[in-house]
């Protein structure tokens, strides 16, 4: 493959991004409820064979720091496996995912496998797997855009 080959095919990968984008910023224009926010960031997750969605608030410390968060609305595909996650309130600092979304809470993750990904350490993997967490991706949004 040559550089012009290869330049198209990065093109298109960030001409379907921005699709992706616009399509998400109009959907959560037009979004008037928790529902319909979970609808918009859902969409390209259950297109691409998501089990469940979860839109959390999140409540923060004195400091700025993401603290509590909230299950607001959820989403699971009508034969997903049954989960053991089952808690409305969470105390974030417990949760082994915590330490990676505040490091850099206003940038999405994804990770594909939590059994597998560097980024997981060898303790919160089977933490995971027992409420059936495979793949975890977030997005932030704050007022303040």
């Amino acid at each position: 493959m040559n550089n012009l080959e290869e330049r198209i095919i990065q093109l298109e990968k960030e001409l379907a991004k921005a699709k992706i984008i616009e399509q998400m910023s109009r959907g959560l224009n037009q979004a008037k409820d928790e529902v319909g926010l979970l609808q918009v960031f859902a969409q390209p997750a259950i297109e691409n064979d998501a089990v469940g969605v979860i839109l959390f608030y999140i409540d923060t410390d004195a400091q700025g720091q993401p603290e509590w968060a909230e299950a607001m609305v959820v989403w699971k595909r009508p034969d997903a496996p049954p989960t053991a996650f089952n808690e409305k309130r969470m105390y974030l600092p417990n949760f082994p995912l915590t330490r990676l979304w505040i490091s850099n809470p206003h940038a999405p993750m994804l990770i594909g496998d939590v059994a597998t990904d560097e980024r997981m350490d060898g303790m919160s993997s089977p933490r995971l797997s027992t409420i059936g967490l495979v793949g975890y991706g977030d997005s932030s949004l704050n007022p303040s855009g």
